[in-house]
């Protein structure tokens, strides 16, 4: 975690948040939220169904598009490209993890699915490591980072941290590491927008 008090700077770099920027507490509940980086170009839409469930399209550029369902805003359960589909099904409930609160933590049973196929078990394990702000664009909003740990039989232990945004209900930020938690790739956003 020795690279954690650099995330932070850089999550500080914050002007002050401006009244057009989403908040999905106050209006745009209903919207579709853009994020988007210009370079190399990545964009994600986010919008959510009337169960609470959170979908995203993913489109880079000259790369694969992809689909991406969630639960309780941060548990990935199905991803969809030109390959196929990948789908994680959970053994408990991941609303019971509080995203607001520091030091919570959320460890739950896990399978993988390639199509239909299991592939493998293991676990997943979610704790909220600490709070910072981050500015995309104009807008600047607290987040709370999320160290992620996916465990899975037979393959290699994935680790990254996610900058959760409460106020928005998504993730605006990520980071992957090893696991020594060096950084290794990290995806963040120039501008947020909403239609």
């Amino acid at each position: 975690m020795k690279f954690l008090p650099v995330l932070v700077a850089l999550c500080t770099m914050a002007a002050p948040a401006l009244s057009h920027c989403p908040d999905v507490r106050q209006d745009h509940t209903q919207d579709t939220l853009i994020l988007t980086r210009t370079d190399p170009f990545f964009e994600i839409r986010l919008s959510r169904d009337e169960n609470g469930t959170l979908t995203e399209m993913r489109s880079m550029a000259g790369g694969l598009d992809t689909r991406t369902t969630y639960l309780a805003d941060i548990w990935a359960t199905e991803r969809t490209d030109d390959n196929g589909t990948l789908s994680l099904r959970y053994g408990g409930d991941p609303a019971t993890l509080d995203l607001t609160e520091i030091g919570a933590t959320l460890s739950l049973p896990v399978r993988l699915f390639a199509d239909s196929a299991e592939m493998a078990k293991g676990s997943e394990t979610k704790r909220v490591h600490d709070e910072t702000q981050m500015t995309i664009g104009d807008c600047t909003y607290d987040v709370m980072i999320i160290l992620n740990m996916l465990e899975l039989d037979g393959m290699r232990t994935g680790y990254s941290y996610s900058l959760y945004s409460p106020v928005l209900g998504l993730i605006i930020g990520n980071v992957v590491t090893d696991a020594d938690y060096t950084p290794v790739r990290s995806v963040f956003f120039d501008k947020l927008s909403h239609e």
